[in-house]
């Protein structure tokens, strides 16, 4: 084959990312407790994806825990973005109110993929002939609220930004949360506080137990207290990844020895960082867990949006003026209404302050509405330089603050867009830079690469990113739209984090970059288009671990364990 050898290289701009000093990221609460107690966090959620067992054997229908949460009242939980980011409508995902570690099993399933059973034990440490540890947790009781996705039961906060982390919080509306009692919003910037006195915060998750490169989740809700660190402890770890207006430090690392400890990990994203009962922060990302500080999301930054997405008012949350080639420039009106019930007083409007964004009629500051009444801000976009201009104003509705994003994207064509260093291309360059779509919620949409890097012929055998060990490819198979095979993340592996190598006859993939986020592992699906004229492939398929009709993690993922 002529592409025998060669690497498709998704995401070259990760590289300098992929250098960084610190390892792997390792899942779990480390150094933590069983939280005995099971009335103790009543504002802890566990976010579930539904699983129906293959064969016979043990409660086939059950739900894996992927993700923590806090329910902050109202009918609302919040949680991480890169948790429900590509959980698209359609789907059924279950949240689970309160600490219910007597209902957490781990589950087996049988070494024989033909006739396959699985079954659940109270230890992942069973030893259990013909039958293996997923890495998965099982819940089969009856507590859970289920919830039918559509595209406002999740609402994620519009300047989140995958690759960065930037954020990282969503709000999950659902319509009867049970015996469950809200956490409290915190009325200032506490945190600063808690750094300066020395002070611990707690964080709450069924993440990962160990130190070691294995995956194993903690039926038992865990508890640990860390100290608060300053912003200046995670930019020494992560320098100018870690964003000090939207994210917040806490940890105990231990650099020679991680076990020793104390931190979040892969399978604690979106839980709590408590202060009390004050939710401080939500689980985001971090290195090596324990041997690096852990980040979170910075909620009393964030609370101007989540009070805008539970307020009782009517109105945009976001402003989006859409693309444009070369300039921008248009004018929205943002409409505000009282659906409150009673009258209501803006004031304290902050309009952006990016140059190009203009206010050109504001009905709305210092006015008293009543119920039903409502008034309008008119804001012009006028750009003229290629970019991204994301933005925001605040305002005060009696007193509570609220925010509004804006969006706004100048696009410029080039009539020479690959350039151009002599002699032919030919079939090579045209199939390096074929699209590769990823595959991650239940009705299959499709998320585009946001950059593909052709390699030239010269480097085809080099490997110029020193990755990790490969990953295993599952179920791979070819159909007349390419290769699809998939790859199990340990957190948030995207689109532009790996990359292929054809070896002789096999499909090799390898990371450039590590996974940050400290959601439970999940399946991640890939298409690749084949190139044209071949029309035999024969694939390796070394799966190690059973084969499924659909995964946890993400819900609705195709694949196997």
């Amino acid at each position: 084959m002529w592409v025998k050898g060669c690497l498709v290289v998704l995401g070259l701009g990760t590289l300098a990312s992929a250098t960084l000093a610190y390892e792997r990221p390792e899942p779990r609460i480390i150094g933590g407790d069983k939280v005995t107690d099971l009335n103790a966090y009543p504002h802890f959620v566990a976010l579930m994806s539904y699983w129906s067992w293959p064969g016979g054997g043990g409660d086939r229908d059950h739900w894996n825990p992927f993700c923590g949460g806090t329910y902050i009242g109202d009918n609302l939980v919040v949680t991480a973005a890169h948790c429900v980011d590509k959980i698209g409508a359609g789907s059924t995902i279950a949240l689970l109110f309160g600490n219910h570690s007597d209902e957490m099993q781990y589950e087996y399933c049988s070494d024989n993929t033909t006739n396959q059973t699985c079954i659940r034990r109270d230890s992942p440490d069973d030893d259990v002939s013909g039958y293996h540890f997923t890495d998965y947790l099982a819940y089969n009781g009856t507590e859970q609220v289920t919830l039918d996705v559509t595209s406002s039961s999740i609402l994620i906060h519009p300047n989140y930004r995958s690759g960065t982390f930037d954020n990282d919080i969503a709000i999950i509306k659902v319509s009867a949360p049970g015996t469950a009692t809200a956490a409290d919003l915190p009325a200032t910037d506490v945190f600063p506080t808690l750094v300066s006195g020395g002070q611990e915060v707690t964080v709450i998750g069924h993440g990962n137990t160990v130190t070691t490169s294995e995956y194993i989740p903690s039926a038992d809700l865990l508890e640990v207290s860390i100290p608060a660190k300053s912003d200046q402890a995670c930019i020494n770890d992560y320098g100018g990844n870690f964003n000090t207006d939207n994210m917040l430090c806490a940890g105990q690392p231990n650099s020679t020895s991680p076990s020793l400890g104390e931190d979040s990990c892969q399978g604690d994203s979106g839980g709590p960082l408590l202060d009390g009962n004050t939710l401080v922060g939500i689980v985001s990302w971090g290195g090596q867990c324990a041997k690096f500080n852990g980040v979170y999301s910075d909620v009393f930054a964030l609370k101007a949006w989540v009070n805008a997405v539970a307020s009782d008012y009517s109105f945009p949350l976001t402003l989006n003026f859409g693309s444009s080639t070369e300039s921008l420039v248009k004018t929205l009106t943002w409409t505000f209404e009282n659906r409150s019930g009673s009258s209501v007083t803006l004031d304290n409007f902050s309009f952006p302050s990016i140059s190009g964004y203009s206010v050109v009629l504001d009905q709305c500051g210092g006015v008293t509405l009543s119920d039903d009444q409502s008034c309008d801000v008119a804001i012009k976009a006028n750009f003229t330089t290629v970019g991204n201009y994301d933005s925001r104003f605040t305002f005060e509705a009696n007193g509570v603050p609220l925010e509004i994003a804006l969006f706004a994207e100048v696009l410029k064509e080039s009539s020479n867009r690959f350039g151009s260093s002599g002699g032919s291309l030919g079939p090579w360059f045209l199939f390096l830079l074929s699209p590769l779509v990823v595959f991650r919620n239940s009705v299959r949409t499709r998320f585009p690469l946001a950059i593909l890097v052709a390699v030239g012929l010269t480097a085809c055998s080099s490997n110029p990113f020193k990755p990790d060990a490969p990953e295993v490819v599952f179920n791979p198979s070819i159909s007349e739209q390419g290769l699809e095979f998939s790859v199990v993340s340990t957190g948030c592996t995207e689109e532009d984090h790996v990359y292929l190598r054809v070896k002789g006859e096999e499909i090799e993939v390898r990371r450039t970059q590590r996974d940050m986020c400290r959601m439970a592992p999940h399946l991640v699906r890939f298409m690749m288009p084949l190139p044209e004229g071949e029309t035999v492939w024969r694939i390796q398929n070394p799966v190690r671990y059973s084969n499924r009709t659909s995964g946890p993690g993400i819900p609705g993922e195709s694949g196997t364990r």
